[in-house]
């Protein structure tokens, strides 16, 4: 019996020592792996332009990120249990936001006001759920933020460039012209759209003898004054040089 059960023993270690070996060298993999992955996280989150946050299952905040809250501007204790949604103001994006948290989806790219009251930030937001294996349930977001506010600002800059007098602040003959034909197409049958063309009588005298700075001020007076003398739903523009429009 004693032969038997050493055979036995012996026949169970030779077959499942390969399997063995295999499973501790698999663990050692894995357990490496995962030291490089956190290692890589460290340094991302220290050296990194995004900032990582985390989400439970019910909306809030979680394991704070202290770059992620001093990107806020916030402390990370009064950051923590609150929900992410809070965060941003009311807006087409940030509805979105509560419906792809709400049905557990991923998102990528989502662009956001944050709540505040100074200057205008904008983050732009990743994340993936994480699910319970068993039930399929999402118990957790993991995602990616991005401060975009620079990029914001420079979009708005362009396309107040494209639409409007950069010495004036008028519109410009390209948005100026869009609303006179916004117009000609909104009029009743019976309505009457009223077009004004001016432009300064001598201005090529006022550069030629005061100088291009005195003229440009003279520009922005003349802007000025017919805003205040225009009716509120006129619109005054800029069409070039010395010529002015008022709808």
């Amino acid at each position: 019996a004693l032969t038997a059960y050493l055979f036995t023993l012996y026949y169970y270690i030779t077959e499942h020592d390969t399997t063995f070996r295999q499973y501790n060298v698999r663990e050692r993999e894995m357990t490496e792996q995962r030291e490089i992955i956190q290692m890589l996280l460290n340094e991302y989150e220290e050296q990194g332009s995004d900032w990582l946050w985390k989400m439970d299952a019910r909306g809030k905040l979680t394991d704070i990120n202290l770059r992620f809250a001093a990107g806020l501007g916030m402390p990370a204790n009064s950051l923590s249990g609150k929900l992410l949604t809070d965060l941003f103001k009311p807006c087409t994006e940030s509805r979105q936001l509560a419906l792809r948290l709400q049905a557990g989806r991923a998102f990528r790219n989502l662009t956001l006001p944050l709540v505040g009251d100074g200057k205008q930030r904008w983050l732009m937001l990743s994340a993936r759920p994480l699910k319970d294996e068993t039930t399929g349930k999402v118990i957790s977001f993991r995602g990616v933020a991005t401060d975009v506010t620079a990029t914001k600002e420079a979009e708005a800059h362009i396309s107040y460039l494209a639409h409007y007098d950069s010495l004036t602040d008028l519109a410009n003959r390209s948005l100026f012209n869009d609303m006179l034909a916004h117009a000609m197409r909104r009029r009743s049958k019976d309505g009457a759209v009223a077009l004004l063309y001016l432009d300064i009588d001598h201005f090529k005298t006022v550069n030629d003898t005061l100088g291009h700075p005195v003229g440009d001020k003279l520009l922005q007076t003349v802007a000025r004054r017919l805003e205040d003398e225009a009716r509120e739903t006129a619109v005054v523009g800029r069409l070039g040089g010395d010529e002015f429009a008022i709808l």
